[in-house]
Protein backbone atom coordinates (compact mmCIF):
# COMPACT_ATOMS: atom_id res chain seq x y z
CA UNK A 1 0.00 0.00 0.00
CA UNK A 2 1.76 2.84 -0.97
CA UNK A 3 0.33 6.52 0.88
CA UNK A 4 1.92 9.70 -1.53
CA UNK A 5 -0.56 12.56 -0.95
CA UNK A 6 -2.41 13.29 2.42
CA UNK A 7 -5.10 15.43 3.09
CA UNK A 8 -5.58 17.64 6.25
CA UNK A 9 -8.48 19.31 6.02
CA UNK A 10 -8.21 22.07 8.74
CA UNK A 11 -11.14 24.14 10.56
CA UNK A 12 -8.37 25.81 13.42
CA UNK A 13 -10.35 24.39 16.03
CA UNK A 14 -8.48 23.80 19.66
CA UNK A 15 -7.93 20.39 18.18
CA UNK A 16 -6.50 20.79 15.33
CA UNK A 17 -2.73 20.07 16.16
CA UNK A 18 -3.56 16.61 17.03
CA UNK A 19 -5.03 15.66 13.82
CA UNK A 20 -2.16 17.45 12.42
CA UNK A 21 -0.03 14.86 14.63
CA UNK A 22 -2.41 12.06 13.08
CA UNK A 23 -1.60 12.94 9.76
CA UNK A 24 2.55 13.69 10.22
CA UNK A 25 3.21 11.01 11.93
CA UNK A 26 1.72 8.70 8.93
CA UNK A 27 3.23 11.72 6.12
CA UNK A 28 7.00 10.64 8.02
CA UNK A 29 6.46 7.07 8.19
CA UNK A 30 4.84 6.48 4.53
CA UNK A 31 6.83 9.41 3.03
CA UNK A 32 4.09 11.30 1.74
CA UNK A 33 3.82 14.86 0.97
CA UNK A 34 0.61 16.56 3.25
CA UNK A 35 -1.79 19.24 1.81
CA UNK A 36 -3.10 21.29 4.21
CA UNK A 37 -6.43 22.63 3.50
CA UNK A 38 -9.09 25.51 4.99
CA UNK A 39 -12.22 25.91 3.39
CA UNK A 40 -14.20 29.62 4.11
CA UNK A 41 -17.27 28.79 4.05
CA UNK A 42 -18.83 31.47 1.66
CA UNK A 43 -22.61 32.45 2.77
CA UNK A 44 -20.93 32.47 6.28
CA UNK A 45 -18.64 35.01 5.26
CA UNK A 46 -20.98 36.80 3.09
CA UNK A 47 -23.37 36.81 6.84
CA UNK A 48 -20.73 37.75 8.72
CA UNK A 49 -20.14 40.48 6.06
CA UNK A 50 -23.76 41.83 6.25
CA UNK A 51 -23.65 41.69 10.17
CA UNK A 52 -20.78 43.57 10.57
CA UNK A 53 -22.08 46.25 7.94
CA UNK A 54 -25.63 46.29 10.14
CA UNK A 55 -23.50 46.64 13.57
CA UNK A 56 -20.76 49.21 12.47
CA UNK A 57 -20.33 51.26 9.68
CA UNK A 58 -17.10 49.68 7.29
CA UNK A 59 -15.24 52.49 6.19
CA UNK A 60 -15.48 52.68 2.08
CA UNK A 61 -12.59 50.74 1.04
CA UNK A 62 -12.20 47.92 3.94
CA UNK A 63 -12.07 44.85 1.99
CA UNK A 64 -14.02 42.02 4.82
CA UNK A 65 -13.60 38.70 2.61
CA UNK A 66 -10.20 39.69 1.81
CA UNK A 67 -9.10 40.17 5.99
CA UNK A 68 -11.08 36.89 6.46
CA UNK A 69 -9.06 35.16 3.67
CA UNK A 70 -5.56 37.27 5.39
CA UNK A 71 -5.86 35.75 8.79
CA UNK A 72 -7.18 32.08 7.40
CA UNK A 73 -3.45 32.46 5.29
CA UNK A 74 -1.62 33.64 8.45
CA UNK A 75 -3.05 30.99 10.82
CA UNK A 76 -2.18 28.20 7.60
CA UNK A 77 1.45 29.40 7.64
CA UNK A 78 2.00 29.25 11.13
CA UNK A 79 0.48 26.01 11.45
CA UNK A 80 2.53 24.98 8.57
CA UNK A 81 6.02 26.49 10.38
CA UNK A 82 5.13 24.27 13.28
CA UNK A 83 6.00 20.73 11.16
CA UNK A 84 8.99 22.45 9.43
CA UNK A 85 11.00 19.67 11.17
CA UNK A 86 9.01 17.03 9.26
CA UNK A 87 11.13 15.53 6.28
CA UNK A 88 8.05 15.46 3.75
CA UNK A 89 6.70 18.60 1.62
CA UNK A 90 3.45 20.35 3.01
CA UNK A 91 1.63 22.69 1.03
CA UNK A 92 -1.13 24.76 2.55
CA UNK A 93 -3.96 25.89 0.34
CA UNK A 94 -7.21 27.55 0.81
CA UNK A 95 -11.09 27.15 -0.78
CA UNK A 96 -13.96 28.75 -0.87
CA UNK A 97 -17.18 27.21 -0.22
CA UNK A 98 -18.95 24.36 1.41
CA UNK A 99 -16.40 22.29 3.51
CA UNK A 100 -17.37 18.77 2.01
CA UNK A 101 -17.33 19.75 -1.28
CA UNK A 102 -14.43 21.49 -1.52
CA UNK A 103 -12.81 18.40 0.27
CA UNK A 104 -13.76 15.67 -1.35
CA UNK A 105 -12.96 18.35 -4.71
CA UNK A 106 -9.75 18.50 -3.81
CA UNK A 107 -9.00 15.10 -2.82
CA UNK A 108 -10.29 13.85 -6.20
CA UNK A 109 -8.40 16.67 -8.17
CA UNK A 110 -5.30 16.04 -6.41
CA UNK A 111 -5.39 11.83 -6.48
CA UNK A 112 -5.20 11.89 -2.93
CA UNK A 113 -4.54 8.37 -1.01
CA UNK A 114 -6.08 9.60 2.66
CA UNK A 115 -7.62 12.24 4.43
CA UNK A 116 -7.21 12.76 7.94
CA UNK A 117 -9.48 15.23 9.48
CA UNK A 118 -11.30 15.74 12.64
CA UNK A 119 -14.57 15.31 13.83
CA UNK A 120 -16.22 17.50 16.67
CA UNK A 121 -18.55 14.73 17.77
CA UNK A 122 -21.69 16.55 17.85
CA UNK A 123 -24.62 14.66 18.65
CA UNK A 124 -28.27 15.28 18.87
CA UNK A 125 -30.06 18.81 17.54
CA UNK A 126 -26.55 20.17 16.96
CA UNK A 127 -25.41 17.51 14.37
CA UNK A 128 -28.91 17.85 13.13
CA UNK A 129 -28.59 21.64 12.63
CA UNK A 130 -24.83 21.50 12.03
CA UNK A 131 -24.52 18.63 10.15
CA UNK A 132 -21.33 16.46 9.91
CA UNK A 133 -19.04 17.82 7.90
CA UNK A 134 -16.15 14.44 8.29
CA UNK A 135 -19.40 12.10 7.91
CA UNK A 136 -20.59 13.58 4.53
CA UNK A 137 -17.12 13.43 3.70
CA UNK A 138 -16.46 9.68 4.69
CA UNK A 139 -19.31 8.74 2.46
CA UNK A 140 -18.59 10.88 -0.93
CA UNK A 141 -14.62 10.81 -0.55
CA UNK A 142 -12.75 8.92 -3.38
CA UNK A 143 -10.36 7.71 -1.09
CA UNK A 144 -9.81 6.11 2.91
CA UNK A 145 -10.92 9.03 5.46
CA UNK A 146 -9.16 8.64 9.40
CA UNK A 147 -11.80 10.72 11.76
CA UNK A 148 -9.68 11.87 14.54
CA UNK A 149 -11.63 12.34 17.12
CA UNK A 150 -11.37 15.17 19.71
CA UNK A 151 -9.66 12.60 22.84
CA UNK A 152 -12.23 15.16 25.38
CA UNK A 153 -15.43 14.17 23.79
CA UNK A 154 -17.40 11.50 25.59
CA UNK A 155 -20.02 9.76 23.43
CA UNK A 156 -23.28 9.61 25.56
CA UNK A 157 -25.95 7.26 25.16
CA UNK A 158 -29.18 8.00 25.50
Amino acid sequence: MQIRTILVPVDFSEFTRMVMDYAAFIAKNFNSRMIVLHVLQSFEISEAVNWMEAVMPVRPGVDLLGQVRESAEKQLASLKAQYADLPVSIAARIEEGVPFVEIVRVAARDDVDLIVMGSHGRTGIRHLLIGSVAEKVVRKAPCPVLCVKNKEFQFQMV
